[in-house]
């Protein structure tokens, strides 16, 4: 069967663009959670398996280089209403092997109607016919949230006050495959976070002025990582697993002594030609002296995540 050289333009676009619109989440998902209290996992930058497989988009069939531009609405209890929009470049396919993915080069960003904004840029790259993984990535911006005290504070029962985070953000990951096996990797990522977080106390006490707390953060970070998905963009079959260890220390140049243990999870199981079971665990927990808002959330949409933040 033939399909007409127009059709098939049409349906390169609708996979570029559905590419384009979840890379586009999964980078914002990376700034935000530096910026506004969420674990970073590698798995942030996995693609949900959510389209039927006629218009499945691959990484392994891209042979040479695309341009991507898109904007993408958003709408969430926690950030408000607006626009992601995006610049990307999908690398022309340099290794030999169809089952190595694409790097993938990007500019992002993001403004809703709660003044909450980010920019950033990133590229993921693989490297040594991928024996070797690199993501790197800088950003900067602002959310605005809701603090939830709890009932431990009667003031505060059933209360919330404003304040914003604002951020400039990098991060730098290396991660090398495991000796002997082929979906097995191990490696150590770094992450800046300088942070200016205003508290607004002026919804529960007029006459109470904002005021600004500043802070460097700098993570250090260990994992390890098991990766067998049949794509990098759009999985389809396959399974997701990594571990990553944290520590913030004065005797790096970070203002606070934490520590950060994230566990994530994904499987892709296909039940037809046309349909996908994914499913994803995520876990995540601190100790020491961490700033309230990178406290671990539930890091789903539907609800003001900031109202359920704990030490795990």
């Amino acid at each position: 069967m033939h399909l007409h050289k127009d059709t098939l333009k049409e349906k390169n676009a609708i996979r570029y663009f559905r590419i384009a619109g979840n890379i586009i989440f999964s980078q914002v998902i990376l700034l935000l959670a530096c910026i506004g209290g969420g674990p970073v996992s590698a798995e942030d930058f996995s693609i949900p398996a959510n389209n039927s497989l006629d218009v499945m988009p691959s990484s392994k069939g891209m042979a040479s280089g695309n341009f991507v531009a898109v904007p993408i609405p958003i709408s969430n209890p926690t950030i408000g209403s607006g626009l992601q929009a995006a610049l990307l470049f999908l690398h022309k396919k340099k290794a030999s092997s169809e089952d190595i993915p694409n790097a993938t080069s990007g500019l992002v960003g993001i403004y809703t109607d709660k003044a909450t904004w980010g920019a950033g840029l990133f590229h993921d790259n693989y490297l040594l016919n991928d024996h070797l993984r690199i993501r790197a990535g800088i950003g900067t911006g602002e959310v605005n949230l809701e603090y939830y005290a709890g009932s431990q504070y009667d003031i505060l029962k059933n209360r919330s006050f404003g304040y914003s985070v604002k951020g400039d953000i990098g991060l730098l990951q290396l991660q090398g495959r495991i000796p002997g096996t082929e979906s097995w990797y191990a490696g150590t990522r770094a992450t800046y976070l300088g942070s200016e977080v205003t508290f607004d106390f002026t919804e529960l006490i007029e006459f109470i002025p904002e005021f600004s707390v500043e802070a460097d953060l700098i993570t250090l970070t260990l994992g390890l990582t098991f990766d067998n998905r049949n794509d990098n963009y759009y999985p389809s079959s396959g399974r997701f697993f990594d571990i990553w260890f944290g520590r913030n220390d004065s005797r790096w140049g970070s203002d606070a002594e934490f520590n950060r243990t994230t566990l994530n999870y994904s499987q892709y199981v296909p039940v037809s030609s046309n349909h996908i079971i994914a499913v994803s665990l995520n876990a995540s927990e601190v100790d020491g002296d961490t700033p309230f808002f990178l406290k671990p959330s539930l890091n789903m949409r539907g609800f003001v995540t900031t109202k359920y933040q704990d030490e795990a």
